[in-house]
C-alpha cells in the first residue's frame, strides 16, 4: 500500500533533537492505520552520532522508518530535495529535525488527506523554547479552508510559508518536478509549494496549531540577505511560471507592515549606529511608500526614536497579523505559569 503522507527529516548533527522528534511521532503513529504514514530520516553526514540515535529510537519504539546518511555534506538545499526525491507517499511533509507534531496532530492530518488532491495544505505552527506542550498557544477553534484562487492562499499563508515544516506538499501533482534543475538556495521548499500550487485546482489551510518549532535555533545567517533580496527575487522567478505581480505587491506589503519591523526593531536595539547600510538590502522596495513611512524611520532615525517606532510599528504590526494574543499566551505559559507551577 502507498503512503498517504511520508514524514521526511533532513538532517545533520542534532542527534539529541532528533531523537525527540522521532520519539514524539512514534507516539502519534499508535493510532494511525499501519502503512499510511512513512518516516524518512536524511542524514547529511553526520559526525554527532545521529545514525546509532536512530537505530536505538527505531527499534526501542518499532519505528517504521528509513534512513538514509549521505557519503558526503549535500548542502542544506540538495539534502532537503533529496528527502523529497526518495519519499513515497502521495504527500510529503519535510519536517525540521528540532521540529515536533503536536499532540494527536498526526491522525488529524491524515484524516484531512485521505481521498483528497490538494496541490498544498498549509499547517499552522507556533515557537516553542523548552516546552512544547506547556508552551501549546491554546486549542482555539480549528478552522479550515479550501482555496481555487491560489492568490487568496498566497495571500492568507504569507506569514507562515518560509518555515519548512507548515507545509505539505502533493508529490504526485508535480511529479515532473526536476531538483536537479533547480538551485534551492535558502528556500528549497518554496520551489515545490509555488510548483504545486500553480498546478492544483485547489489548496488547504488548516489554521491550527499542530506543529512546534523551536525558536532561535538555526544557524547565523545575513537575515536581510536571505529574508529580503533572495526571498524576493525567488518569488519573482516564478512570475513567468503563473504567480501574479500584484500578489506578490500585496505580499510585500504585508511582511513591510506586519513581519520586518521587529527584525529593524531588534537591530536597533543591539546596535548604536543608525541602519542606513542596512536599507540597501531593501532595494525592491525603494519606491514604496509603506517602506519609507513604517520602516525606514525605524533603520534611519537616531536611536531613541527609532526604538521607540520600531516598537510601536512592531506591536501594531503584530496585532493586525494575530500574533498579540500568542505571544501574551507564551509570556503566560512559559514563563509566568512555569514560575509558580
Amino acid at each position: 500500500m502507498k503512503p498517504i503522507l511520508t514524514i521526511a527529516i533532513p538532517t545533520w548533527n542534532r542527534a539529541a533533537y532528533l531523537e525527540k522528534n522521532l520519539i514524539q511521532l512514534s507516539s502519534e503513529l499508535k493510532n494511525i492505520k499501519e502503512g499510511l504514514v512513512e518516516i524518512l530520516v536524511s542524514d547529511n553526514f553526520s559526525t554527532d552520532g545521529t545514525e546509532s540515535s536512530v537505530q536505538k529510537i527505531k527499534n526501542k519504539h518499532s519505528l517504521p522508518l528509513k534512513y538514509i546518511k549521505n557519503e558526503k555534506n549535500l548542502g542544506w538545499g540538495l539534502n532537503f530535495f533529496q528527502c523529497f526525491n526518495f519519499s513515497k507517499g502521495k504527500y510529503v511533509l519535510i519536517l525540521g529535525d528540532d521540529d515536533l507534531l503536536y499532540d494527536d496532530a498526526l491522525g488529524y492530518l491524515v484524516e484531512k488527506l485521505l481521498n483528497t488532491n490538494y496541490g498544498v495544505v498549509s499547517i499552522r505552527p507556533y515557537g516553542f523554547n523548552d516546552d512544547f506542550r506547556l508552551e501549546y498557544p491554546g486549542r482555539s477553534k480549528s478552522r479550515e479552508k479550501v482555496y481555487k484562487d491560489d492568490s487568496k492562499f498566497l495571500l492568507d499563508i504569507n506569514s507562515i510559508m518560509r518555515m519548512i515544516s507548515s507545509s505539505i506538499i502533493n508529490k504526485e501533482i508535480i511529479n515532473d518536478f526536476d531538483t536537479t534543475k533547480i538551485n534551492p538556495g535558502n528556500f528549497a521548499h518554496l520551489h515545490l509549494i509555488f510548483t504545486a500550487l500553480l498546478k492544483a485546482k485547489e489548496n488547504l489551510f488548516l489554521d491550527k496549531f499542530l506543529v512546534a518549532t523551536m525558536r532561535n535555533n538555526s544557524s547565523n545567517y545575513d537575515f536581510y540577505e536571505i529574508f529580503v533580496v533572495e526571498y524576493w527575487s525567488l518569488l519573482d522567478s516564478y512570475i513567468p511560471k503563473g504567480l501574479k505581480k500584484e500578489t506578490i505587491k500585496k505580499m510585500q506589503n504585508d511582511m513591510l507592515f506586519t513581519y520586518y519591523p521587529y527584525y529593524a526593531l531588534k537591530e536597533r536595539m543591539s546596535n548604536n549606529q543608525e541602519g542606513k547600510e542596512t536599507i540597501k538590502y531593501f532595494k525592491v522596495f525603494h519606491n514604496s511608500l509603506l517602506f519609507k513611512v513604517w520602516l525606514a524611520p525605524t533603520l534611519k532615525w537616531p536611536k531613541v526614536l527609532a526604538v521607540f517606532w520600531g516598537a510601536m510599528t512592531t506591536f501594531v504590526g503584530r496585532t493586525y497579523n494575530g500574533e498579540l494574543l500568542r505571544g501574551i499566551s507564551f509570556l503566560w505559559k512559559s514563563v509566568i505559569k512555569a514560575k509558580f507551577k
